[in-house]
Order: C-alpha cells, then sequence, then structure tokens
C-alpha cells in the first residue's frame, strides 16, 4: 500500500500488533474455557484461574505499550542526510518528507505542504528524500532521477512542483519537456537521464529510509516523530504544539 492514514503512525508498535495481541488473547481464553470443564471436578479451576490471569495481564501490557509508550525519535542530522531542503536550516520545526513522485497519496499531501510552507516560512525546515515505489509506480525512479538531474542545473524544486502537478504524464518524453519549460539546458539534462547517473542518489535515499523502516509514501518526519498523511489542519495543529 502506498496510502498512509492521516494519523501519527508507530513504526516499531503498528496497530495490527493490539490486534494480533487480541485474537491471541480471545483464542487462549477460549481454550481455556475448554480446559475449565473436565478439571473443575478435580481443582482444575485453581489452574484455570491463573492462566487466565497471565493472559490478560499479557494483554493488558502490549495495549499499554502501544498506547503510551512513544515511538523513538531519530536523529534529525541522520533523517536529513544530503536531502534538497526549504526554508530555515536551524529552525524549531524540521520536516523531512519520503516520497514518491508518482504516488497518488503524495500528489494529495503536495498542496497541503505546499501551503503549510508559505505559512510557517522560516519557522520550519523542509527536506525531501526519496522513496520511489517502482514496483507499483511504473514511472517513480526515473521522475525522481529527474529530480536530480534538474538539480544538478539548480532548480530541483522547480522540477519537484513539475513532477507533482503532472502526476499523470511522467514518462521520459514529458521530463525533457519539464526540463525545457523550466529553461534547463536540454542537452545536459537529456544526457543525465539517459545515463542514470542519479539514480545512485535516489537509491541512498530509499535504502536509509527502508533502515528506519519507511515502507509506505508519503512519510513524515517531524522534529524526529513519524507521521503519515494529515490534513492541513492536523499539520498545523502538530507544528504549533512544536512552536509553543
Amino acid at each position: 500500500m502506498h496510502w498512509t492514514t492521516p494519523i501519527k503512525t508507530f513504526y516499531h508498535h503498528p496497530p495490527y500488533a493490539v490486534y494480533i495481541a487480541f485474537a491471541i488473547q480471545s483464542s487462549f481464553m477460549s481454550k481455556l474455557r475448554d480446559m475449565k470443564a473436565p478439571q473443575a471436578k478435580d481443582g482444575g479451576g485453581l489452574l484455570y484461574m491463573a492462566l487466565a490471569g497471565l493472559v490478560i495481564l499479557a494483554f493488558l501490557s502490549i495495549l499499554y505499550f502501544y498506547v503510551f509508550v512513544p515511538a523513538p525519535k531519530i536523529d534529525l542530522a541522520q533523517l536529513e542526510g544530503s536531502g534538497h531542503f526549504t526554508g530555515s536550516a536551524d529552525a524549531k520545526v524540521r520536516i523531512v518528507e519520503f516520497s514518491d513522485f508518482q504516488c497518488p497519496a503524495c500528489g494529495y499531501a503536495h498542496p497541503i505542504v505546499e501551503k503549510v510552507l508559505a505559512e510557517y516560512g522560516d519557522k520550519m525546515k523542509f527536506t525531501y528524500r526519496h522513496f520511489p515505489l517502482a514496483n507499483i509506480h511504473t514511472f517513480a525512479q526515473k521522475a525522481a532521477e529527474a529530480s536530480e538531474c534538474a538539480a544538478e542545473q539548480g532548480k530541483f524544486w522547480e522540477m519537484y512542483d513539475k513532477l507533482f502537478l503532472n502526476q499523470e504524464n511522467l514518462k521520459q518524453d514529458d521530463l525533457k519537456t519539464y526540463a525545457a519549460e523550466l529553461g534547463l539546458d536540454t542537452a545536459q539534462f537529456n544526457s543525465c537521464i539517459a545515463s542514470g547517473k542519479t539514480a545512485a542518489r535516489v537509491a541512498a535515499d530509499q535504502s536509509f529510509g527502508l533502515s528506519i523502516g519507511v515502507n509506505s509514501t508519503p512519510t513524515f518526519y517531524i522534529n524526529g516523530e513519524k507521521f503519515g498523511n494529515m490534513s492541513y489542519e492536523q499539520w498545523k495543529a502538530v507544528i504549533d504544539a512544536r512552536l509553543a
């Protein structure tokens, strides 16, 4: 799946852990009830009660861990790496996005992020890192490479906008058209795309993302804390809390 829910995500104790724990607890309780019947006459009821108590305690422990233990934060310098950034380098709020130019959910997030950046300006630092889901998005890899080819000519953010605004048209001929529209040296850009010279940089971003648990796009880190897609109102609430 490339769509992420508009709520905070915890990569070290995801929601399905609670469902699994609940299923295990239910299964154990069912088996324990089956055990109770033949043992009721020989004192087995005490054993049943003890085992039932342990199962319930384990279930509550898992539930507590999921609800109350915060997800660990990741070092900001590592998160940002050599990604392209906009805003103030020493801002109080630092955001890193792992994204895919062909991903519909990322396209949904793009105007919201742009609106947030416009509103908060130098109070934020926004870093973009590549995470193309090439197995389901055929043109995502080359689109990411194209943004890096544009970066070689000082126009990463201009190409970034072009790609998100034209997600349905990301074939190589389209990428070359966008380069021309942005006033890039098209011979240099076309050579860069054909050579695949920027693929290693894209791969480095994705490899790092995988190493910290990124598995869907867009994935955001705000001051080192992991989030999924959010509405504008949710973004404001998260940022305002960190600026307070």
